[in-house]
This record gives C-alpha cells, sequence and structure tokens, in this order.
C-alpha cells in the first residue's frame, strides 16, 4: 500500500523537515558535531522524497506521454539536491575529524 502525503499535512511536513534539517545541518555545522549534520541531513532527504511523490508526473496526457519540461526540470533539481546532501555529510566528517 502506498501511502500519500498530499494537500496541507503534506506540504506542512515538508515545510517542517526542511527547515528543521536545515537548522539542525548548520547547527551541527557551527558546533563541530557532525552527528547533527547526519540528523539534519536526514531530514533534508525525507522533505525531497515527499516533494519527489508530490510532483506531478505524467499525470497530464500529450501527444506523446512525455513529461514537459518543467517537470522535468523540477525532478533534477530535486536529485541534484539529494546527490549533495552525502557529499555534505562526507566534507562535514573531513572537516572535524
Amino acid at each position: 500500500m502506498r501511502m500519500q502525503c498530499s494537500g496541507v499535512v503534506g506540504a506542512s511536513a515538508q515545510v517542517g523537515c526542511w527547515n528543521l534539517g536545515s537548522a539542525l545541518v548548520i547547527a551541527g555545522t557551527l558546533a563541530g558535531e557532525p552527528p547533527l549534520v547526519d540528523l539534519g541531513s536526514a531530514l533534508l532527504i525525507v522533505a525531497l522524497i515527499i516533494a519527489l511523490r508530490a510532483a506531478p508526473f505524467g499525470a497530464r496526457t500529450t501527444a506523446a506521454r512525455m513529461p514537459r519540461l518543467p517537470e522535468l526540470a523540477y525532478r533534477v533539481l530535486l536529485l541534484v539536491l539529494a546527490v549533495s546532501i552525502p557529499v555534505g555529510i562526507v566534507l562535514s566528517y573531513l572537516r572535524h575529524s
């Protein structure tokens, strides 16, 4: 069974995870505590997953059934952010080791 995160609850969860995750990453970086960066990064990943699941994909029918460019660009942006999070975690541990 697939859970749906839509509407106000999904948006609130996404914004909450993103804001708390960002604050924890900043606090962990300034305090020199990589585990805080890990926790914040996990929340950022959750926010990105919620955003990805809420993103329209193939909902509209087009002649070729291809996603429109803005939808594809949004998904690529989410992918770039998701790839940058593990890089930041590694850099955090390298800086504070």
